[in-house]
């Protein structure tokens, strides 16, 4: 059922009107308190390395006790396991919603389909601010009917109960034009934290153990999007298309080095189907591991990959597109058969470029290895049109906003 979005609105509106209800913030005094800061983490890998920055500089700060709560969901497990590994202690949604009380929530992971239950709301209660971070750089899925308009913004979404949400500029662009006043004022376009690790990268390459025998040749990561639901392919997937023809190019000409970055998503979707098999995976692994000049790229972050590439080929939809354009590298964008450009992508089309068939894989592979890049003043005039900033002090910038926002409403000024 399309519920009224309009009537939504109005209620909230009408909620801040009602004289019973008193909404003046209580200051405290932290003089001989810390400051409890609580990190609610979403289901997916980018929304824990999106955040990590942040955790770690709350960590490091005296004034705060920090804590990661993984958001309930069916992949919770997974989840607590990629946290662990940063040996980030962790705690379950329904210890906090009943002993903890936090001061400050700082929520990842917005723009998922997930199951937001009583849990998360006691937590999103009981803290004085919450602060959302959208994950995604864009998510065009977010706005464009009632129904994802109620899903993401309405009263029973996180976003609802966050104080502010924080956007890089191209999902701030496209949140403003969607979403009417009420929620215009919770949006605020910040730099992204992720873009922090990103920029570190292209002031020093970086090469594992494992792959040492990239150095001295160009380098092209190839980093496909999952999109194969109920064995039927959506229009942005491309890897039955070209994936023999991007590692065959790549074995025959060894002046290219080839780094293979499969999303988790795409290997689950890829054997949960039957399309592919464990066996599949790892005689792929096992012929890597024998190239003279290709990795299966495995690890837990893309930053390795983007510290030594020279080009990116990747699908419509994939993150990479966005967290890699502002290393200025030159990025194709692959198209099944004769499709047209994609909504997703349209205002990108002057600064990205694309391949439609088998022989402009050949064309980008050979423009990467002649050290060519036609489009790479415009992306340097446009850069800023999609990046809010790329200097390596998003993470400062977010932490100094949530601390001027928190300690002038809720902090009480010592003498």
């Amino acid at each position: 059922m399309i519920r009224d979005v309009n009537q939504v609105e109005e209620n909230l509106k009408m909620k801040k009107l009602v004289p019973w209800i008193d909404l003046t913030p209580r200051k405290e005094s932290y003089a001989n308190k810390k400051i409890n800061v609580v990190f609610h983490i979403g289901t997916a890998t980018e929304h824990w390395s999106s955040v990590k920055p942040l955790y770690d500089s709350f960590l490091e700060d005296k004034k705060y006790n920090v804590l990661v709560v993984p958001a309930n969901s069916p992949h919770i497990e997974e989840d607590a396991k990629r946290i662990l590994r940063d040996n980030v202690p962790i705690a379950k949604e329904v210890e906090l919603s009943e002993s903890i009380v936090p001061d400050i929530v700082i929520a990842s992971g917005f723009g998922y389909n997930e199951p937001y239950e009583l849990p998360t709301i006691k937590i999103f209660g009981k803290a004085k601010m919450t602060v959302g971070i959208f994950s995604k750089l864009v998510d065009f899925d977010i706005c464009g009917t009632p129904e994802k308009y109620y899903e993401y913004f309405g009263t029973n979404s996180r976003v609802a109960h966050c104080d502010y949400c924080l956007a890089d500029t191209s999902l701030h662009k496209r949140l403003i034009e969607d979403t009417n006043e009420i929620r215009r004022n919770k949006l605020i376009e910040m730099g992204h934290p992720k873009f922090d690790r990103v920029f570190l990268s292209t002031k020093e390459k970086f090469y594992p153990s494992n792959w040492k025998k990239l150095e001295g040749r160009k380098v092209v990561l190839w980093a496909p999007v999952h999109g194969v639901y109920n064995k039927k392919v959506q229009w942005w997937y491309t890897v039955d298309v070209y994936a023999n023809r991007i590692i065959k190019y790549a074995s025959e000409h060894k002046k290219v080095g080839l780094i293979i970055r499969l999303q988790n998503m795409l290997i689950w979707e890829l054997i949960e189907q039957g399309i592919w098999s464990y066996r599949d995976i790892e005689a792929l692994k096992g012929f890597c591991e024998r190239s003279e000049n290709i990795i299966f790229d495995d690890g837990d972050s893309y930053i390795p990959a983007y510290s030594i590439m020279d080009g990116v080929i990747t699908d419509n939809r994939c993150s990479v597109e966005h967290t890699a354009f502002p290393t200025l590298k030159p990025i194709c964008i692959l198209y099944r058969n004769d499709m047209e450009l994609g909504s997703d992508t349209q205002d990108l089309k002057e600064i990205l470029y694309s391949a439609h068939n088998l022989d402009d894989i050949d064309k980008f592979y050979e423009m990467i290895v002649q050290g060519n890049d036609p489009m790479l003043d415009i992306r340097k005039r446009k850069m800023n049109s999609f990046v809010k900033n790329f200097d390596g002090k998003n993470t400062e910038r977010i932490k100094e906003f949530i601390e001027e926002k928190f300690y002038d409403k809720w902090v009480l000024k010592e003498c």
